[in-house]
């Protein structure tokens, strides 16, 4: 990304009220971790375009990933005044809820987003955790297989197959799952730890 970086340095050095780049070095330092870089050129872009939906749904996932959930969710629910139908930001949206323990408006927002987008193997896999959250384990884990059919080397949907069969007492397909999880992405720790728990429930087996 160091050469990305460089060209856009340099196209705002030429024109400093360029929503497109500011909006892309937000998301280019987002991407690289360094949060408060990505904060203040999403702020910045919006000063210049102040109804740019997809600035408000970046600026809702930066402060998502700064622990901050009040202004992730103003931003989110700012984005989707200005783009109602934008299955992104209602992802976004219920992954927000989600965090705040607002589960049923989190399961409304996330439906909706994959009513406008049917194909997408992550809004499938929040949704089958959203599921699991209510209780609704079997939906869950039929849910969460959907994701598989679209996209069959996802570990996250693996580790989650895990411990929604682990929940139910299917320790052999847990540990199948897992250990699937494990392939694809090896130093999990989250998976590990599972394992570990899914071994000593075997007994070691």
């Amino acid at each position: 990304l160091g050469l990305a970086l460089e060209s856009l340095y340099k196209s705002l050095e030429l024109n400093p009220n360029s929503n497109n780049t500011l909006l892309n070095l937000g998301g280019i330092f987002h991407e690289l971790g360094d949060l408060n870089k990505a904060l203040i050129y999403t702020l910045k872009s919006l000063e210049v375009e102040p109804n740019s939906y997809i600035a408000q749904m970046n600026l809702g996932s930066i402060y998502r990933d700064l622990g901050d959930d009040n202004n992730a969710l103003k931003s989110t629910l700012r984005s989707l005044e200005i783009e109602e139908d934008n299955p992104d930001a209602l992802l976004n949206l219920g992954e927000i809820y989600r965090g705040l323990g607002r589960i049923n408006e989190a399961l409304e927002s996330t439906q909706k987003a994959l009513q406008l987008n049917m194909q997408s193997p992550i809004i499938l896999i929040n949704l089958g955790s959203i599921y699991r959250d209510l209780g609704k384990i079997d939906l869950a884990i039929t849910t969460t297989h959907r994701s598989l059919e679209l996209k069959k080397d996802n570990p996250s949907a693996y580790l989650n197959l895990g411990s929604m069969y682990q929940e139910r007492g299917n320790l052999k397909e847990a540990r199948a799952y897992t250990q699937r999880s494990l392939e694809l992405d090896p130093d999990n720790p989250i998976a590990l730890m599972n394992m570990g728990g899914i071994y000593q429930d075997l007994g070691d087996e």
